[in-house]
């Protein structure tokens, strides 16, 4: 069956807003503290969030202190500064919209349009509208004193339904990292080597990813996760829990960038991403084709949220 063709807007963005090329300018750069929490973020580069600190500890990675773009094609997502959060909708995949000739870009379009920025004395509230199709998207940081919880809203305004997927992008820092808690899946697809992996427990695939040599990028999908929750440990002793919806989102994908990707000198990064996916893979093309992902119908809300619990430990050994 052909999709409907959706309602278009101005299109999908083409190219970086201009204060996109400097990373390091903290003049749109807004900071709030919630209690022990001190979170940054930029409305004017596509509404990232570019710091989130706990108790003077930074949980995601920082911008790099000079941002050249690889000379090889990685894709446009790479041609911005890459880290801390982002938020990737409706695909992380470069797919065509379904029933559309227009492409969605690598990592989606909110990182490419400016948002607006509200907070309360416990929230901080972040919206934009898509350039591309009738939907507004919201995402509501509520803090307290040992969390954040990561709130999203989807709503289609127009009058076709509308498939698309929702990944969150956090970006944390690899080599802090001295354990990993995941949760039982039925699957595990090593999309960069695009293979089943052997393993099929979730200490032996964390053991995989914490044994990945330098030099090396992996992007894995743990397929029919039973429980929606993983953690990890860092060397410092922070301790991380993140709890999610597995019934919505069944995937868990994990994203281990040994300083292997971009492969070229001045590139390369330190980071994982813990994400979880609404469908078996983030394209969105797929996820349409195999009736996953989510589908919003003319005037419905899709809303999910995401738990990130935080403790520490003195007990903790490098």
């Amino acid at each position: 069956m052909t999709p409907p063709v959706p309602a278009r807007r101005s299109g999908w963005p083409t190219h970086a807003m201009p204060s996109q090329a400097n990373a390091g300018a903290a003049a749109a750069e807004i900071t709030h503290e919630f209690g022990p929490w001190k979170v940054a973020c930029r409305a004017d580069d596509g509404g990232r969030i570019s710091r989130l600190a706990w108790r003077g500890t930074e949980l995601l990675t920082a911008a790099p202190a000079r941002f050249t773009p690889p000379h090889a094609d990685y894709g446009r997502y790479e041609l911005r500064p890459v880290y801390a959060y982002d938020d990737c909708w409706p695909s992380v995949a470069a797919c065509r919209y379904p029933g559309t000739s227009g492409s969605v870009p690598d990592h989606g379009e909110l990182c490419w349009l400016p948002w607006q920025f509200t907070h309360t004395a416990t929230t901080l509230v972040c919206r934009v509208d898509s350039a591309a199709l009738p939907v507004s998207f919201a995402r509501t940081l509520d803090f307290r004193a040992d969390r954040v919880t990561w709130r999203f809203r989807i709503e289609n305004h127009g009058d076709t339904p509308l498939p698309c997927l929702h990944v969150m992008h956090p970006l944390l820092p690899l080599t802090a990292m001295r354990a990993l808690e995941l949760p039982a899946f039925t699957s595990a697809v090593d999309a960069t080597r695009a293979c089943v992996r052997p393993e099929t427990s979730e200490a032996a695939i964390a053991a995989f990813l914490l044994d990945r040599p330098r030099g090396t990028a992996t992007m894995l999908f743990l397929q029919g996760v039973r429980e929606g929750r993983c953690a990890f440990v860092r060397h410092d002793g922070l301790r991380l829990d993140m709890q999610f919806p597995a019934d919505r989102f069944p995937t868990l994908g994990i994203w281990w960038n040994h300083l292997g990707y971009p492969d070229e000198d001045g590139c390369r990064r330190d980071e994982c991403a813990f994400e979880p996916v609404p469908a078996q893979n983030s394209n969105l093309a797929d996820a349409t084709q195999s009736g996953a992902g989510i589908r919003l119908e003319p005037g419905e809300r899709f809303e999910w949220e995401c738990e990130w619990r935080v403790s520490s430990s003195a007990a903790a050994t490098a």
